[in-house]
């Protein structure tokens, strides 16, 4: 009986538990390491910060700003069919085309030199691709250069514009009806005389687009009397 109850007094100890006091080292258990919250004066958070508000902006700005559209040509004025394209005949617009944008003559360079029209362009329209020839394949016209006297032409008649070509025989031939050589025939040019249109300064050559086929009247006509230019309204003037 002694034997257990001595066995029962004995202290009790728990497997693994230690006492920092029996502690062979003298050592404690280790500190807990804290973690320190980030703070504006670290410099790398300030850096990240400003690389995410200027993507930010930049692509808002990307995103606002308008899309410029692609840039063609268009007619300054009214262009005849035949029509060596120059410079001033021409000006750049940007316009939103999408598919279409090949069918017209994009403005990436200058005036392309030595462009033929095969067919009108009025005024402000884009120019079609389909519309211009280049010189190796003209359309098929024939400019013609008409003499006319002053007072026989429109004095503000101009490149672009369309005209009838009359002409009257002189006194003398028989017949005194004005016949026509050229109808709605188109104004290519319009070069003022000075002195070579028979010399006397009053003359001016209106250079005219005709199909290749009336050729021959309008040329075989022009000596025989009195050459009229009557210009076709469209109605703006």
């Amino acid at each position: 009986m002694s034997v257990v109850r001595a066995r029962t007094d004995a202290p009790h100890h728990v497997a693994g538990s230690t006492d920092s006091s029996n502690d062979g080292g003298g050592r404690g258990s280790p500190s807990a390491l804290r973690l320190r919250r980030p703070s504006w004066r670290d410099r790398r958070l300030v850096v990240g910060a400003v690389l995410l508000l200027a993507s930010t902006v930049l692509g808002a700005r990307l995103l606002g700003a308008p899309d410029p559209g692609v840039a063609v040509w268009s007619a300054r004025h009214d262009l005849p069919a035949g029509l060596g394209l120059r410079a001033d005949d021409l000006e750049l617009r940007r316009v939103h085309l999408d598919a279409s944008a090949p069918r017209y003559v994009e403005a990436s360079t200058s005036v392309p030199q030595g462009l033929v029209l095969a067919r009108p362009v009025g005024s402000g329209e884009l120019l079609p691709v389909s519309a211009v020839a280049p010189p190796s394949t003209p359309p098929d016209l024939r400019v013609v250069t008409v003499a006319v006297d002053r007072f026989h032409v429109a004095d503000d008649l101009e490149r672009g514009e369309r005209v009838d070509v009359y002409v009257t025989p002189d006194a003398g031939q028989g017949s005194s009806t004005s016949r026509l050589l050229a109808a709605d025939a188109d104004v290519v040019d319009v070069m003022q005389d000075g002195g070579g249109f028979g010399g006397s300064g009053s003359s001016t050559g209106i250079a005219v687009a005709v199909p290749a086929a009336a050729v021959p009247l309008l040329v075989g006509g022009l000596g025989a009397g009195t050459v009229d230019i009557v210009r076709v309204s469209d109605g703006r003037r």
